[in-house]
């Protein structure tokens, strides 16, 4: 499980006014967390952008081995325009269930 709920914690790339994931983050920066989704069922996304980390800021993602990708376009400029700030992460290891 990964997430923050304190708000602001997470600011990463366009859209500037929620959070996305997909192919939507190709063309800004995102973080990239494979098979993420908020209940850790379906095969989920691998790229998060945005002011918000999914819906409720968390993820649940069952790749193994488990990694976090964090990819940026290096636009300092624009980033500032925006406020884009970065981004705080915890996370949890989640039991294993069979």
């Amino acid at each position: 499980q990964v997430g923050d709920r304190t708000p602001g914690a997470f600011s990463w790339g366009a859209p500037h006014d929620g959070g996305a994931s997909g192919s939507i983050c190709n063309e800004d920066d995102f973080i990239g967390i494979d098979q993420g989704s908020e209940d850790g069922m379906g095969p989920g996304e691998d790229r998060f952008c945005g002011t918000k980390l999914h819906e409720r800021d968390v993820l649940i993602s069952r790749s193994k081995p488990f990694m976090l990708r964090v990819k940026s376009n290096h636009d300092a400029l624009l980033n500032g325009n925006n406020s884009q700030y970065g981004f705080s992460l915890r996370y949890t290891q989640l039991p294993c269930m069979i």
